[in-house]
């Protein structure tokens, strides 16, 4: 029973990438009209992971120059601040260089780089775990709680990756774009804080992040769908 709840754990985590891989592919085979433009590429994928590993690195180097004391065993809302600003400001800068390195559509360059950053993620921080403590255990709601934020990891990074076309120019003159530049930085600092000092269970923590996830991907379709905000204002 200890190594299924490994396995349970890995394909809440993996699965959802994995779907989202194989419906890119099979739409790409599907659609021979269009060719092979809309797909993933393995190859790109391969190198959106390096990407994120790159981006991690940058990370940790400005979590050290910044947060020289860092108490992994004590929780503080100043260093769980920074801790989660450097690196969701890393991928953000690690996103864009990455869609201007790899080739194809900018669909494809999107997605690329969500599943990139997720399964990376994922990897470097919730693979270890599955192996080393959820295959002890017979069951476990923290583990499935941990898989379960890697979905809600995949939706930021989709929204990251979709709207990193327009980051550079847009950011500094629509208020929807610093709305959801907050909310991508501040949404973890802001679930782990509230677990922290409101007591909330894991189960609720989770649900919250999926709520603020939530907001988030409107926010996203605003911003893929300026004509929404467009007829918002007309009819007011």
């Amino acid at each position: 029973m200890t190594f299924i709840h490994f396995v349970n754990c890995s394909l809440l985590t993996f699965g959802p990438p994995y779907i989202l891989y194989l419906s890119t592919t099979e739409k790409r085979s599907g659609n021979k009209n269009r060719g092979s433009s809309e797909g993933v590429k393995a190859i790109w994928l391969a190198v959106s992971i390096l990407f994120f590993f790159a981006s991690a690195l940058l990370s940790l180097i400005s979590m050290a120059l910044f947060q020289p004391f860092y108490d992994v065993e004590t929780f503080s809302s100043l260093n769980e601040l920074v801790k989660w600003f450097s690196y969701r400001v890393a991928c953000i800068i690690g996103m864009h260089y990455g869609y201007n390195f790899i080739r194809g559509t900018p669909t494809q360059r999107s997605i690329s780089l969500a599943l990139g950053w997720s399964i990376g993620e994922s990897i470097a921080t919730r693979l270890t775990i599955f192996w080393f403590e959820a295959r002890n255990s017979e069951f476990c709601w923290d583990y499935s709680v941990l898989a379960l934020q890697a979905s809600i990891s995949l939706i930021h990074f989709l929204s990251i990756g979709l709207t990193t076309p327009y980051w550079i120019k847009e950011i500094k003159q629509t208020k929807t774009f610093k709305i959801l530049f907050i909310l991508l930085i501040f949404t973890p600092f802001l679930s782990n804080w509230l677990k922290e000092y409101c007591g909330l269970n894991d189960i609720v923590n989770l649900l919250i992040q999926f709520l603020l996830t939530f907001i988030i991907v409107c926010f996203t379709i605003l911003i893929l769908n300026p004509t929404l905000i467009k007829k918002s204002k007309k009819s007011k």
